[in-house]
């Protein structure tokens, strides 16, 4: 429910002084119409310290627009307004690159501000008076007036309802919910006749925000309209309507549009129908999604959120978390980055919090996509039988006849080094890379660890592209012959710079893991099975990505030697 501000060229003035001038805003959006001689500017202030955050913005509608003019404009999202000022019954837009001036009759302002619900519908009102539904007692006022009355019932009179003057602080009492709405108590008029008028200061001495968020309602969520056609969801007034050609995947019911959103939702399952994302690159203030369509008639509804971490001992951070199937432990998928990249991670806190009091900023905070189920999260730690490492037959079938073979079966060296192969082979099984789904050569550096080292493993192996050709970069993957759908997963092997997962294979303790420069950002991703890709290649950290591999025999869960030797 937007504010809006109409202003003569007078009142202008003084509203544009108040505004600094709109010094530093931009014309993020601009349209002129010479027919009707009507132009639209939207202007909005950037935060240049949170690109993410909703911008300021305000949209100015002129009439009957004369003498337009604009010179050397060039790109208005990256041209500053210096200064606006006004010279009679013109308007001049000073950028910083050229100006614009025009002669306006009218002018019209949406400012980005929200009003208070203030009024029930008041059909849905008899209704919860009817049932006896937490309304015993209400405060109203009328408009431009100062005085309080109140309306309520009493369970224990053979009079049910009552209103009071307060005046003299006595109560009128009526046997229906009929007889005190036409009652004509107020200047010779009803609440019916003068209903439109009033103001709900409070129900039950909760303010209406709070009643509609927090108390049982008679119907939990309930639709309506009137007779001009005006939809109501609980009582509360929604821009919108109700269209009977589209109804709601989930429940079938008939879905309302939402005017100031340009969006479907369900009310009966609090579900916008598509776009849950926000576009952060085209976010106004104004029209701004809340991140539930019940948000619009139970302003205070305590929203549900968890909190997630993409690695062990990573960074947490909280998302929208509506879905109530999902708890502590669950693997969800989430998006990241502006392009909304989906990741899973898993879930270390469920909570809830009141809409009003966020423990984010509703607008930056996104919505869980959904649960995820990557195999290697949830096998049991216990004793599995793994079939056999597949061969290496498996992997040949695909080699061409001029790829090079590492065979580090038999080789005991202190140090093996491959200048450039195809396929690595080892004794745990075969590992090669593709690049954007297609094999490419790399380099092998081996280590062969001492058998006296207090973290002893059999082999490790540094594994790197040979002469990649980043400019269409979209992964980097490490490929296996080895099955570790059924492998038993043991633990993650996060720690600074790397990235990866360890599992028991037969007798063998496999561990596999990536370099990203900060695990947190992003950079690298996880197969359904755990094995870590690379999804982004900045060329300044180069040097560093590589994939690590290291086995031994296995020991036990507690041994620690993998999570030290592949850093």
């Amino acid at each position: 429910m937007e504010n809006y501000l109409y202003h003569h060229i007078d009142e202008l003035s003084g509203f544009i002084e108040k505004m600094d001038n709109f010094r530093n805003l931009y014309i993020a959006d601009f349209s002129f119409d010479r027919v009707v001689q009507k132009l639209h500017i939207t202007l909005t202030k950037k935060d240049k310290h949170d690109r993410y955050k909703v911008p300021i913005t305000f949209d100015m509608l002129c009439q009957d627009v004369r003498q337009f003019h604009m010179e050397n404009t060039k790109g208005f999202k990256i041209n500053p307004i210096l200064a606006v000022r006004i010279d009679g019954d013109f308007l001049y837009f000073q950028l910083q690159q050229g100006f614009i001036s025009f002669q306006a009759s009218s002018f019209h302002f949406k400012v980005p501000t929200t009003d208070k619900i203030s009024n029930l519908n008041i059909e849905y009102v008899i209704q919860e008076f009817k049932n006896f539904q937490n309304m015993n007692i209400i405060t109203i006022r009328f408009d431009h007036e100062y005085v309080n009355y109140k309306i309520g019932y009493d369970l224990h009179s053979d009079t049910l309802y009552w209103a009071s003057l307060l005046f003299d602080g006595k109560r009128i009492k009526f046997k229906t919910v009929e007889d005190l709405f036409e009652a004509k108590l107020y200047e010779g008029q009803s609440l019916r006749m003068r209903w439109s008028e009033v103001k709900i200061i409070d129900i039950l001495e909760m303010s209406l925000h709070d009643w509609l968020s927090f108390v049982e309602h008679s119907v939990t969520t309930y639709v309506s309209v009137d007779r001009n056609e005006q939809l109501f969801v609980n009582g509360v007034k929604i821009d919108g309507y109700i269209d009977e050609q589209k109804k709601c995947c989930h429940c079938s019911k008939h879905l309302c549009y939402s005017i100031p959103y340009d969006t479907y939702f369900c009310p009966d399952c609090n579900r916008w129908e598509k776009g849950n994302q926000i576009n952060f690159s085209s976010l106004l203030y104004f029209n701004n999604r809340p991140l539930e369509p019940a948000l619009m008639w139970k302003p205070h509804k305590y929203i549900r959120f968890c909190k997630v971490q993409f690695n062990t001992n990573g960074k947490v951070y909280t998302y929208h978390c509506p879905d109530d199937r999902i708890i502590e432990g669950d693997w969800v998928q989430v998006p990241v980055s502006i392009q909304g990249v989906q990741k899973n991670a898993q879930v270390v806190k469920v909570f809830q919090q009141a809409a009003n009091r966020p423990p984010y900023p509703l607008y930056k905070i996104r919505k869980v996509i959904g649960l995820s189920d990557p195999v290697w999260q949830h096998e049991p730690k216990t004793q599995l039988k793994s079939p056999p490492i597949q061969t290496f037959e498996i992997c040949q079938k695909s080699l061409r006849p001029h790829d090079i073979v590492c065979d580090l079966t038999q080789k005991k060296a202190s140090i093996v080094e491959c200048k450039v192969c195809d396929v690595l082979k080892t004794p745990v099984g075969n590992f090669w890379l593709e690049y954007n789904d297609q094999p490419i050569k790399m380099t092998i550096n081996t280590i062969y660890p001492q058998y006296d080292d207090k973290y002893f493993v059999e082999a490790i192996y540094k594994i790197k592209p040979y002469q990649l050709n980043s400019e269409k970069f979209k992964y980097l993957k490490l490929r296996t012959d080895i099955n570790l759908k059924t492998a038993r997963w043991i633990d993650d092997l996060w720690d600074e710079h790397q990235t990866g997962n360890h599992w028991q294979v037969d007798k063998y303790d496999i561990g596999i893991v990536a370099h990203p420069f900060d695990p947190d950002e992003f950079e690298v991703h996880s197969t359904k099975v755990g094995i870590p890709y690379y999804v982004e290649w900045l060329e300044e950290y180069q040097e560093l990505y590589d994939f690590t591999v290291a086995w031994k025999y296995f020991v036990s869960d507690d041994d620690l030697s993998l999570w030290f030797q592949v850093g």
